[in-house]
C-alpha cells in the first residue's frame, strides 16, 4: 500500500495528513510529493492568504481542504481544491 502525506508549513511544525495514494504539503502554498520524496509539484496557491494549515484529503483522495489566513482581515477561511490544482473554491 502506497501513503501520500500532506504537509504544510515548515517542517519543524508541521501539519500531516495522509491517504492511500502518496504526498506532502508544505509553505505559503500547497504542495504534493511522494513519501520518498519525489514528484514535488505544487496544487495551489492562494493569492491575498498565508499561514495555509489544516490540510486534509477527501475520502476518495481526489481533494485537499484547508485553511488559510486573509492577510487584509487577519480572518481564516477554508478552501477545496483539486488535488491536481483546479476547481479552487472558498467553503466557509
Amino acid at each position: 500500500m502506497r501513503f501520500r502525506l500532506l504537509l504544510v508549513g515548515c517542517l519543524a511544525n508541521a501539519a500531516i495528513s495522509a491517504s492511500a495514494a502518496g504526498a506532502i504539503v508544505f509553505s505559503t502554498a500547497i504542495y504534493v510529493m511522494n513519501i520518498d520524496g519525489s514528484g514535488v509539484r505544487q496544487v495551489v496557491d492562494v493569492d491575498g492568504y498565508t499561514a495555509l494549515r489544516a490540510p486534509r484529503w477527501s475520502p476518495d483522495g481526489k481533494h485537499l481542504v484547508f485553511s488559510g489566513l486573509d492577510q487584509k482581515t487577519r480572518l481564516r477561511a477554508c478552501f477545496v481544491v483539486a488535488v491536481d490544482g483546479t476547481g479552487l473554491r472558498k467553503i466557509g
